[in-house]
């Protein structure tokens, strides 16, 4: 999801990239949000093994 500037929500269009990792994993990810500029924040979820906590990231696209 996509949060911009103005406080508007957009959902990815598309997505490339692992959506599971090991620990100590990494990856690189590709999404895009048509008729979005920069300035906003994406914001990520996901859960540890079977769920047993969640995540929530919020990255700054300048």
């Amino acid at each position: 999801m996509y949060r911009t500037s103005d406080g508007e929500y957009r959902r990815a269009d598309r997505a490339a990239g692992r959506s599971q990792l090991d620990a100590g994993g990494s990856t690189g990810a590709a999404l895009y949000f048509p008729d979005s500029h920069p300035g906003g924040t994406v914001l990520l979820g996901g859960c540890l093994e079977e769920c047993s906590a969640l995540i929530k990231l919020a990255l700054p696209v300048d």
